[in-house]
């Protein structure tokens, strides 16, 4: 299956079931990247658009860019009521957004789907001079004994879980992926029991 289909009628339990992103992160990000009330955010790899609500509710503009159409039309539903929202048919490699139309680009638990050296010169490409890039993830606490039992479920029961599981990004490739021929700043981010890593 392909990446880009694999969540295909899956929309709905996203929203139901996936955990949010605090609100901390507006602060963070004010004070370590580049986002103010007047960024314009590109989303990528938005899925039914929760990693969007921050930015919205901090009166952003949001490019949500999404390849699969159930995920992306579940985000529309969503988000009506935010002039603000635009959801993009695209992906990381090819988001089909202008040149130089970001202010801040995020890709929240989506990284480990991208092709690297693609989507940093997509990212490259679509951010305004002086634009940041936030790698973002929710972590789940593998050391409680729920956290235990669901990670093991994960690794016995879930189709190529071992592949596409995001602790697989490590330093050599955000080394590679934040090492451009750019000079656009870059920040990433995991929020870790209420803190930040940066």
């Amino acid at each position: 299956m392909k990446n880009t289909e694999r969540f295909s009628g899956r929309a709905e339990h996203y929203i139901k079931y996936r955990p949010h992103y605090p609100h901390a992160i507006i602060a963070c990000l004010e004070q370590e990247a580049c986002l103010t009330k007047d960024s314009v955010v590109a989303d990528i790899g938005s899925g039914t658009g929760i990693s969007c609500i921050p930015f919205l509710e901090n009166g952003n503009s949001v490019f949500a860019v999404e390849p699969n159409a159930d995920m992306r039309l579940a985000s529309e539903r969503l988000f009506t009521g935010y002039p603000g929202f635009r959801a993009v048919a695209g992906t990381a490699e090819k988001s089909t957004l202008p040149d130089a139309s970001a202010d801040l680009i995020v890709a929240a638990q989506a990284f480990h789907w991208f092709h690297g050296s693609a989507a940093c010169a997509e990212f490259v490409r679509i951010g305004k001079p002086g634009a940041c890039t936030v790698l973002m993830w929710n972590e789940r606490d593998l050391q409680d004994e729920l956290g235990k039992a669901y990670e093991a479920l994960l690794q016995s029961n879930a189709v190529d879980y071992r592949e596409t599981n995001h602790r697989n990004v490590g330093p050599a490739q955000l080394s590679a992926f934040f090492s451009p021929p750019s000079t656009a700043p870059m920040f990433s981010a995991t929020p870790s029991s209420s803190t930040w890593k940066a």
